[in-house]
């Protein structure tokens, strides 16, 4: 018997194109065409804005389907399905959301904004990750003494393209080895994600991978982000389409990491916060209407407003995971990001108990002392050690293997010991 589909991602799927690499572009243009027509040549209050976002929920769902096949390496359908499924949030935050408008931001001298005016205010909307050059950016600056410093177009061109080449060769370097990949199911198995429920079967050794690879992720991630937002800030600019005030700093400063508030506010990207933040307080206050009269109330409203971007945040990368190679159920994602809210609650009200011990009242521009930053950076370590193998262990019980699990597409180490090592 003939059946037949009307869910949009199975009738996409269905179709012969999106099996190939073309295929897959072709997906990622309709996702980014669409979102930027919605934002750009629509108005605020238009029914085409939550009509096409069923195209755009579609086109997602099938270029996750087929791009982890296709795609060369697992790292690239990874970056592509962050950035698409980032367009697919910053499209719920400012086109149904927000509903932001090109008429609420009027082109100087222009009484109706054009075709380019539009398109590019669509592009920058949907590409908007930080909120750069607007009143509420979230980015560290250029300089920590002059935070009003903007390097020259050379001396940024420069300094991105170093920071490229830097995290290309470290990446190198770290995953240049041969990895023996026979006991990645027991050593990452999903009984190991605890800790304290079997202390007594903990051995040091399962410590200390424990913490080399909980390490190792951050320390992988970090460079993985610096890597493709260098080489993109580099090449927009050297082409012209951007000025380097358009690009800031990915990272803040090591120095600024003395406890998780700091970390994933201050030191970690920002690149999801302005949109799940905004997803947390619509679901906050105008889906649960929680309220804040009361001292009480707020401090309950403002950790819900923590928790709901952390949990928001969760999803995406849960997302990622089934993107990937992760089934749905064996994701930890959704668990690890609401327990960094819960790290943040519990240091919180440690702080705040020191405080009331010393009889000290809180002061957000004071900086701890340097024992206290140290200690600070241990904490830290110590709560990403213990928490981040619930998100990253069910994907190391699956290796990719061969070229395709490779993570850069050639080895500088390889050329270089195969010139020099003969």
């Amino acid at each position: 018997m003939l059946t037949t589909s009307f869910l949009p991602g199975e009738i996409l799927s269905d179709l012969p194109y999106p099996k190939t690499i073309l295929g897959s572009v072709g997906l990622v243009g309709l996702q980014l065409a669409t979102c930027v027509s919605g934002l750009g040549f629509t108005p605020s209050d238009s029914l085409i804005r939550p009509a096409i976002f069923p195209i755009i929920g579609a086109s997602l769902y099938t270029l996750g389907q087929t791009c982890t096949e296709v795609m060369p390496r697992l790292l690239l359908s990874n970056l592509i399905g962050g950035v698409a499924c980032g367009w697919l949030t910053q499209y719920i935050v400012s086109g149904l959301i927000l509903k932001e408008n090109i008429e609420s931001t009027p082109v100087k001298g222009e009484k109706k904004p054009g075709f380019m005016q539009r398109f590019m205010f669509g592009l920058n909307k949907v590409n908007s990750q930080r909120n750069v050059g607007s009143a509420y950016e979230i980015v560290p600056p250029f300089s920590s003494k002059d935070p009003a410093y903007v390097p020259s177009r050379r001396a940024f061109l420069m300094w991105v393209g170093a920071k490229a080449l830097g995290a290309y060769i470290l990446l190198d370097v770290m995953t240049s080895g041969e990895a023996d990949v026979s006991k990645t199911p027991i050593l990452f198995a999903a009984d190991k994600v605890f800790l304290f429920s079997r202390l007594g079967d903990v051995t040091l050794e399962e410590l200390k991978l424990r913490a080399s690879v909980s390490i190792g992720h951050w320390i992988g991630s970090y460079l993985v982000l610096q890597l493709f937002h260098s080489s993109l800030a580099f090449g927009t600019v050297a082409l012209g389409f951007y000025e380097p005030k358009s690009w800031p700093p990915l990272f803040n400063s090591f120095s600024t990491v003395w406890s998780l508030r700091q970390y994933w506010g201050k030191f970690y990207h920002q690149l999801m916060r302005p949109k799940l933040t905004t997803l947390s307080n619509f679901f906050i206050n105008n889906l649960l209407h929680l309220p804040k009269s009361t001292p009480h109330e707020r401090i309950f409203h403002r950790y819900a407003s923590l928790l709901g971007v952390f949990f928001f945040s969760g999803l995406c990368h849960v997302a990622m995971d089934i993107w990937g190679v992760i089934p749905l159920l064996e994701s930890g994602a959704l668990e690890f990001f609401c327990a960094q809210a819960g790290g943040i609650m519990l240091e919180d009200g440690v702080s705040s108990f020191y405080l009331r011990l010393r009889g000290v009242h809180k002061n957000k521009d004071r900086k701890p002392s340097v024992w206290q930053r140290v200690l600070g950076a241990m904490w830290v370590a110590s709560w990403l050690i213990w928490t981040t193998p619930m998100w990253i262990y069910p994907g190391m019980r699956r290796p990719v293997t061969g070229p395709k699990g490779e993570l850069l597409p050639f080895s500088l180490v390889k050329i270089a010991t195969g010139m020099f090592g003969r």
